[in-house]
């Protein structure tokens, strides 16, 4: 998993060999001596990580106070810390807390981890901020009853330390079952729960099956799940966290430090619940298109802005493919508008199978319609572009018995492509995209064309 990652050490040899691990796994480091040398790089920079060497929770509250910084994800990396130290490094922002001198599967394993939450949280809020822009964002709501936990533990005897830190807890509840009990009760009061998974070293590698299955169930794909091993199973933690854990609970932190983990856990999974709620909300009739299912163009157009923007801030790929059905009026001439109607939404099926989750696919309007691609470079989407081709003459519509083709037009930013001093926006990669579709189209259709600025 790659990613920008700042790495802040007053010490030049951890520097250097905290930035030989992580280069080695193909992040790309900024790495400098203190807080003051941060604000410079983030006139810059984006960064999806911080990793920082401290000694005192000031350090993390002033970088915490960077705007820029404010969401990013922050590893603390101390010397030896007691309960008090962690808990207070906890409050004023860390993500994690690592022990110096911090070894490399631990190092990896916790960024990974780190980044694959930031990440999926991200584009729920992306999702939302364009939700938010169309008029249809819904607030949290004001009361939030006791968080409840499900402490997955086939013998209770083999974790009494844990289970009792748990029951003087006041403001959690906790249930307890075995692993044969996980998935019994109903699927919805099972997609609200947080699992709690009691490690041991006879029953690690029989949780991390389980954990397997949790994250592949649609009840629990969403659930927060922690792992709660004794120190001498720290391996199986980072294998955990490898395999979608989203936090550690080791039997040596206190109290409150459990307390504070588990409530943060439950807050992020509420917040990214409520984050999937307002994507449902309002949308359906508003943005998607009622025949095909697809969003409608007032939607992709209100994400492709966001999404437009964001590639500009960061410098990531983007890249836009219209697709146009050929001679569509003569399917409607020759076997009536219904038949048409078939052919839109067979084409729509098909467009929904070839794409992955993070792209967006609509309808803009008649038979023309559009992919957005995020962090996708111009080769990666040609490819795509030809295999719709491909898949659209393959198509057989009984109730059209002729030969559906597509001309598609494709447009893309990236580094080198990235626009200065001109006021950029949106409907230029718009704008491109539906030039390259019409000379598709001049070029005998069926076929997809790149736009080009020497072309243009």
């Amino acid at each position: 998993m790659s990613g920008k990652v700042l790495l802040i050490d007053p010490i030049a040899t951890n520097r250097i060999s905290l930035g030989s691990i992580l280069r080695a796994a193909h992040y790309q480091i900024h790495a400098v001596s203190g807080l003051s040398e941060v604000s410079s790089l983030l006139d810059d920079a984006l960064f999806d990580a911080v990793i920082i060497s401290l000694n005192s929770p000031l350090d993390l509250v002033k970088l915490k106070a960077m705007p820029a910084l404010s969401n990013v994800p922050v590893i603390a990396s101390q010397q030896a810390a007691d309960d008090v130290a962690r808990l207070a490094l906890l409050h004023a922002g860390a993500s994690d807390i690592l022990t110096a001198p911090v070894a490399r599967k631990v190092l990896l394993t916790g960024l990974r981890s780190l980044l694959r939450a930031r990440n999926a949280s991200a584009e729920l809020q992306l999702r939302e901020d364009t939700n938010r822009a169309l008029g249809f964002h819904e607030a949290a709501p004001p009361f939030q009853s006791k968080s409840a936990a499900i402490v997955v533990c086939n013998d209770p005897k083999s974790c009494p330390g844990l289970l009792a830190k748990l029951q003087s807890i006041r403001n959690l509840s906790f249930s307890l079952r075995s692993d044969k009990q996980l998935f019994d009760p109903p699927q919805k009061q099972q997609s609200n729960s947080c699992f709690i998974m009691c490690l041991t070293e006879k029953t690690a590698r029989q949780a991390l099956n389980i954990l397997v299955e949790m994250r592949a169930h649609s009840a629990a794909r969403h659930a927060a799940v922690i792992v709660a091993p004794p120190h001498s199973c720290a391996d199986a933690a980072m294998d955990a966290l490898d395999l979608g854990a989203n936090d550690v609970l080791f039997d040596s932190y206190g109290t409150e430090e459990i307390s504070f983990r588990i409530s943060a856990q439950i807050q992020h999974k509420k917040t990214n619940d409520r984050l999937r709620a307002t994507l449902q909300a309002g949308l359906n009739a508003a943005v998607t298109d009622s025949l095909t299912g697809l969003y409608n163009r007032r939607y992709a157009l209100t994400h492709l802005s966001h999404l437009f923007d964001k590639s500009l801030r960061s410098g990531t790929e983007l890249s836009l493919i219209m697709v146009d059905l050929d001679h569509f009026k003569r399917v409607n001439d020759q076997y009536g508008h219904a038949a048409g109607d078939a052919v839109l939404c067979a084409v729509a099926n098909t467009l929904k199978g070839a794409i992955r989750a993070s792209d967006l696919l609509a309808r803009l309007g008649g038979e023309e319609f559009v992919v957005i691609l995020p962090d996708t470079p111009a080769d990666k989407a040609q490819g795509l572009a030809q295999r719709l081709c491909g898949l659209f003459r393959n198509l057989r519509i009984k109730a059209a018995p002729r030969q559906i083709t597509a001309s598609i037009g494709l447009s893309a930013i990236g580094p080198d492509r990235l626009r200065t001093g001109s006021n950029p926006h949106f409907e230029h990669l718009l704008h491109e995209a539906d030039k390259a579709l019409y000379a598709a189209k001049s070029k005998g259709r069926d076929q997809v064309s790149y736009f080009t600025p020497q072309a243009a």
